[in-house]
């Protein structure tokens, strides 16, 4: 059974990874909250998982604009 100190480590490395793969899939236009559900309670299976299955970013219209602007000047 794992003590306390066990547990505490456990979360601060399993809440910020699960975070950033729900930041990451909702840029991406997937399922963000059982993607870092998953991730969350099944790291070593979860995690690559995502980034094999994950999709291209979805591209905001505010930062192609800009992209095809600077590629002018």
């Amino acid at each position: 059974m794992m003590d306390n100190t066990q547990t505490i480590i456990a979360m601060l490395i399993l809440l910020p990874i699960s975070y950033e793969v729900y930041k990451d899939a909702r840029s991406r236009g997937m399922n963000a909250a059982a993607w870092a559900i998953f991730v969350f309670l099944i790291l070593i299976i979860g995690l690559p998982a995502y980034f094999l299955m994950r999709k291209p970013k979805i591209e905001e219209a505010g930062e192609d604009q800009e992209e095809r602007n600077s590629g002018e000047e």
